[in-house]
């Protein structure tokens, strides 16, 4: 008997420190099956998720995945939220030949590993550094930069990143310091920066508010700079305040549009807000993967024979496809590894309630 409904899997962390993030991913990807299913599913058959929460703990990810592995009905996946998370998973689904659609994991390591089956629609953190880097010391002439990097693998990754960027175009480090996720109080560390830097560079995604808040009050006005860890309006625009218009600013690098930049992208976001609230970070990024994987399962079932592929068939198809999404005007197209030729890199200045574009 056949299943009567296409199953995909979604992972992401839906408790724990980044859950806000990982619900909006959910949020996203459930909207695009909401309107698939309205518009006939896919070859007939209705879009049914099953859903595993990753708590971004790479140990959860790991059970997450030999969980859906073992469904054989399960013909892609879209996930995981963090870097280190889908890494971990990608290796069990690629013994299982299912494919991962990973909306925003950055880091290079994740399609630099020679794992197949990956599927990164984001940019990588080496190329969005190098943008940044260009960007700071061309245009802003900063030249003596202050290293703060969260102790995770988003953090380590964007600030080595940005780290080789900046010195390769002769920018030099005056100091670089390491801090732990979930920090909130960076007046020791403040006190312990010199007076001779121009820019402060930051990698990571939960410190960044509370270290620019500290910034500003221990009396530093340089200018601050961000990984798009930071482009989160939930967890650094709001709480850093005030703080984001005071000496030189902040600038914070995206991997997507903002709404309204792409065609379509305003109606989704219309969508979105009426049901689930404000667009905090990559909802975007997240309803494109859903659909990226639909138009895969869809090229696939066009051969099979019971109007259903498996996931081998999937993957290929995948591999073959050109989408043109609502967080990116270039069209995705993937290389060997699994990168998106057509990942863009935005850079915002970070005022009160809103991220506004350096053009």
């Amino acid at each position: 008997m056949k299943n009567p409904h296409v199953l995909i899997g979604v992972c992401a962390p839906l408790s724990g420190l980044a859950a806000s993030l990982g619900k909006e991913m959910k949020q996203a990807i459930d909207l695009a099956v909401q309107r698939r299913n309205r518009e006939g599913g896919l070859a007939g058959h209705e879009i049914e998720v099953i859903t595993y929460d990753d708590g971004s703990d790479v140990g959860k990810a790991g059970t997450a995945a030999t969980e859906l592995t073992r469904n054989a009905a399960v013909l892609g996946v879209i996930g995981h939220y963090s870097s280190d998370t889908s890494l971990a998973a990608a290796r069990i689904y690629e013994k299982a030949g299912l494919s991962l659609v990973a909306p925003i994991a950055s880091n290079p390591s994740l399609t630099e590993s020679g794992i197949k089956g990956i599927f990164r629609y984001t940019n990588r953190d080496d190329k969005t550094a190098k943008a940044i880097a260009n960007y700071l010391f061309y245009q802003r002439g900063k030249r003596r930069a202050i290293l703060v990097a969260t102790d995770s693998p988003y953090g380590n990754s964007m600030s080595s990143a940005f780290e080789q960027a900046f010195t390769q175009l002769g920018g030099t480090l005056v100091r670089t310091f390491s801090v732990r996720q979930g920090e909130k109080d960076f007046r020791y560390l403040v006190h312990q920066f010199p007076d001779d830097f121009d820019l402060l560079f930051y990698g990571g995604t939960f410190e960044g508010a509370p270290l620019l808040n500290h910034l500003r009050s221990g009396g530093y006005d340089q200018l601050m700079a961000t990984g798009d860890g930071c482009w989160d309006k939930v967890n650094f625009l709001y709480p850093a305040s005030a703080s984001l218009e005071k000496g030189e600013g902040v600038v914070v690098l995206s991997a997507s549009a903002a709404v309204g930049d792409v065609e379509g992208s305003a109606v989704f976001a219309e969508a979105y807000t009426s049901t689930y609230g404000e667009i905090i970070n990559y909802a975007l990024n997240s309803y494109d993967c859903a659909n990226i994987l639909f138009q895969a399962i869809e090229d696939a079932a066009r051969s099979a024979q019971d109007n259903l592929p498996d996931r081998n068939a999937v993957r290929q198809a995948l591999q073959q496809v050109k989408f043109r999404g609502i967080a990116n005007g270039n069209p995705a197209v993937w290389d060997e590894k699994g990168d998106n030729q057509g990942a863009i890199t935005k850079l915002y200045e970070a005022g009160k309630g809103q991220f506004v574009e350096i053009r």
